[in-house]
């Protein structure tokens, strides 16, 4: 019997543990990606102030 709650215990804890995970993850990705973008862009435009100074 005891063995039957450890086992819904443990898919209770990593249900729960997806529920906190996949937001924050999602949240990191939503943020890193435009980041990456700008730091992207930023670095091109730098770049092209180079070549136009030159």
């Amino acid at each position: 019997m005891r063995k039957i709650f450890e086992v819904i215990g443990a898919i209770v804890t990593v249900i729960l543990g997806l529920v906190v995970a996949i937001p924050v993850l999602l949240a990191v990705i939503g943020v890193a990606v435009p980041a990456i973008l700008i730091f992207v862009a930023a670095i091109f435009l730098i770049v092209l102030l180079v070549l136009m100074i030159r």
